[in-house]
């Protein structure tokens, strides 16, 4: 039997995609199966209507009270369970210092396409590779992402990687080690970037990030 969680109540308003959160579905509510490629597939009963995230391939039963209008590529039912993954990291220190950052930017560019711009797409990248590269705090990066923000007015462009993501951010709202989970599947996320590592390196390096290794 799948371990039920609470939903918790989403936040009021939030910068992270452009968007104002939902009131979100219980996550913990619907029980997944692992196949063999990773995806996570919702045995719902026949005829149950369902959605697909177009961003990371999370598959969920359609919920009409979920909306999104922000520009991540994402399904309003995986937006709903983000918020309240960032929910609870808002109601608990430990987790907002620790891990809020990553969870941000692993679930912003695991949605990247769409109307997802490239600033953000970029930006995030930048902070992954900060922090999971150079190991600069979480909480340390935000005046170094300001700065690369204010120096670049040309952002490039970079393809979403096709790949089938082991990891989404259902696994975050199920995990019983939260902090742990979101830096594994960050981790992840970063990898399945790897292509376009060394020019989000050459991006941070051309703006003055050379020193902070």
């Amino acid at each position: 039997m799948p371990k039920i969680r609470k939903p918790i109540p989403a936040l009021r308003a939030s910068s992270n995609g452009g968007a104002t959160p939902t009131p979100p579905s219980a996550a913990a509510s619907i029980s997944f199966s692992r196949t063999s490629h990773g995806r996570k597939d919702n045995p719902i009963s026949s005829g149950t209507a369902e959605t697909r995230c177009p961003g990371c391939g999370l598959t969920l039963p359609a919920d009409p009270r979920a909306t999104y209008d922000g520009y991540f590529n994402c399904s309003p039912e995986c937006w709903s369970i983000f918020t309240e993954v960032i929910g609870r990291e808002f109601s608990n220190a430990v987790l907002f210092g620790q891990v809020h950052q990553l969870t941000v930017d692993a679930y912003a560019v695991q949605h990247a396409g769409g109307r997802h711009p490239d600033k953000s797409v970029d930006v995030h990248l930048s902070d992954l590779y900060l922090v999971l590269e150079r190991n600069i705090p979480p909480t340390s990066v935000a005046p170094l992402l300001q700065q690369l923000a204010t120096r670049v007015h040309d952002w490039p462009h970079f393809d979403a990687p096709a790949i089938e993501w082991s990891q989404t951010i259902f696994d975050v709202a199920m995990a019983d080690d939260h902090i742990a989970t979101v830096r594994n599947w960050s981790a992840g996320v970063w990898a399945g970037w790897g292509a376009h590592r060394e020019a989000i390196e050459a991006l941070l390096n051309a703006n003055g990030m050379t020193a902070h290794r």
